[in-house]
Order: structure tokens, then sequence, then C-alpha cells
């Protein structure tokens, strides 16, 4: 699922790592992660395993990154 539409390459998810002097820095999915690079070609979705407690808040936040998806994508399980 692409982040932005006209990205050149579009399932660039950013994220940030916490540095050892505790700052932020924001880099790619892929960077962070060798099976996403792998796997990015593949998959075109995207599962979230939280706890209870966060579950409302991953819900919202997921819903303003990748807005709604179109029926035709919509998974039925």
């Amino acid at each position: 699922m692409p982040y932005y539409p006209r990205e050149i390459d579009p399932v660039e998810i950013p994220i940030f790592e916490v540095t050892v002097e505790g700052e932020k820095d924001q880099i790619s999915l892929s960077e962070s992660s060798q099976l996403v690079n792998v796997l990015k070609g593949y998959v075109d979705l995207l599962r979230v395993y939280t706890s209870q407690k966060y579950r409302e808040k991953i819900q919202r936040v997921s819903e303003e990154v990748f807005k709604e998806l179109p029926f035709s994508a919509q998974l039925s399980m």
C-alpha cells in the first residue's frame, strides 16, 4: 500500500528510531528491517499486532495515514 501515491518508492514508510542519546531519527522502514526490504515488492497489506490498550490509538493513526480502503481492496476473514 503506497504511503504517498506519487512517491518514487511508494512502499517506504517513515518510522522513528531512538538513538543512544535519546533523540529520534527518521528512517524508512526498509532501512530498519531487512525482512520488510525483501517483502516490500510482494506484500500489499499491513498488520499491526499490539495489546488491547493501544488498539484505538493504532486504529486512529492508521486511518489518518492510510485513509479508507476501497471496498475491492478490503479483506474478509
